[in-house]
């Protein structure tokens, strides 16, 4: 099903819907799980278009946000439900909200390829203040009725990040910490060794996870992803991954369907020193007696006996 909105919105597997918006260039998608007695949406969006209004097409089951992170694009929209849970880590930024000054750059017209929402007023774009209501962390669950959640502390990319894990229906929800995209550590609070162990502590549930749900541009993944992953962080660790400039202190490792944003630099080519020493004069060859240049004895001289 395809929704004639600002939203994207698919039926990936029974009771689990992706929201997403293809008309930026972040391409957020964030999902939601439909149980018995309640419902999980994961993450709110950039809050460009009327979420609310797109999940109440879907169901009508209480709501219960959780972010993965605090970037503002996956909570653009927490300010219209009354129940959010995230990471205690990711409280402070969720509870401030984001400026028009500081999510600016994300209006900017060549990142914007859909027509916007009627009254939405980019210049006016901010992200208002919500409340979290619930502190999550590793391993607590969250009960849905006939299907339950499990938290899974993913930092790296943020100190609280997280991901969700459908044990029963092998569908795992990966935020920014494994998604098609440029995965990055190079955020103020970002600590790239943690987010290798991240994603490589998720590699580890190949086998188990059939469908992989993350935070950005194709959902579902295929489990073979968690290989790529794996492979990744393998050659980053071993310095033989392909990488180019990315701003002062970083670099893009890349790779065939994400890239990995970490610190680091490009090693430039060494440059020749040019040699200023004056050319030392060459000493003529040396002949030998009784030969010409050409070998030959010089005519009249009889060989020596």
């Amino acid at each position: 099903m395809v929704a004639k909105s600002w939203f994207d919105l698919r039926e990936i597997h029974p009771g689990v819907w992706s929201l997403s918006e293809p008309g930026h260039l972040e391409e957020v998608i964030s999902y939601l799980v439909l149980g018995r007695d309640r419902a999980v949406l994961v993450d709110t969006g950039m809050g460009i278009g009327d979420l609310r209004r797109a999940v109440l097409r879907l169901t009508r089951l209480p709501i219960l946000v959780v972010n993965t992170h605090a970037d503002f694009h996956h909570c653009g929209a927490n300010h219209e439900y009354q129940e959010v849970a995230a990471h205690a880590a990711e409280v402070p930024r969720i509870e401030r909200g984001w400026s028009p000054e500081e999510v600016a750059e994300a209006m900017l017209p060549h990142k914007i390829w859909a027509p916007l929402p009627a009254g939405f007023d980019p210049g006016e774009y901010r992200v208002e203040p919500s409340s979290v209501t619930r502190l999550l962390a590793e391993g607590d669950d969250i009960e849905l009725g006939g299907r339950r959640l499990r938290v899974l502390e993913t930092p790296g990319h943020t100190p609280g990040s997280l991901c969700l894990w459908d044990e029963h229906n092998s569908i795992l929800f990966t935020g920014d910490t494994l998604s098609p995209t440029a995965m990055s550590a190079a955020g103020s609070d970002s600590d790239p060794e943690q987010l290798l162990e991240s994603m490589t502590r998720l590699a580890q549930l190949a086998g188990e996870v059939a469908r992989i749900c993350p935070g950005h541009h194709q959902a579902p993944l295929g489990p073979d992803f968690l290989a790529e992953a794996a492979e990744a962080v393998s050659r980053v660790r071993a310095g033989v991954s392909r990488i180019e400039p990315a701003g002062e202190g970083f670099v893009r490792h890349r790779f065939r369907r994400f890239s990995l944003v970490l610190p680091g630099q490009v090693e430039e080519p060494a440059l020749a020193v040019p040699d200023t020493r004056p050319p030392v004069p060459k000493k003529p060859a040396a002949r030998k007696k009784g030969k010409t240049q050409s070998g030959r004895r010089p005519a009249g001289h009889a060989p020596s006996r």
